[in-house]
């Protein structure tokens, strides 16, 4: 099993009992987030992957994931 699953579920659950703290309505609301924001994720990093690509070639690829990196880290 990969960690992202684990770490998928665990968030999942943690917006779950967030959700039934607050607002017991939202609980469905909260339970469809994370799949959301996840293929966000997922569309947006092979939107930006493909600009990169036909921009800079293949090569370049190490190096914008680098830069994302590190503006995710000092974010």
């Amino acid at each position: 099993m990969k960690t992202s699953r684990l770490v998928s579920a665990s968030a999942q659950l943690y917006l779950i009992d967030l959700a039934k703290q607050s607002s017991p309505k939202a609980k469905d609301l909260a339970t469809s987030l994370n799949p959301v924001a996840s293929n966000l994720g997922i569309a947006g990093g092979s939107a930006i992957g493909g600009v990169v690509v036909q921009h800079g070639g293949l090569t370049s690829l190490p190096v914008a994931a680098a830069i994302l990196a590190i503006l995710k880290t000092t974010s």
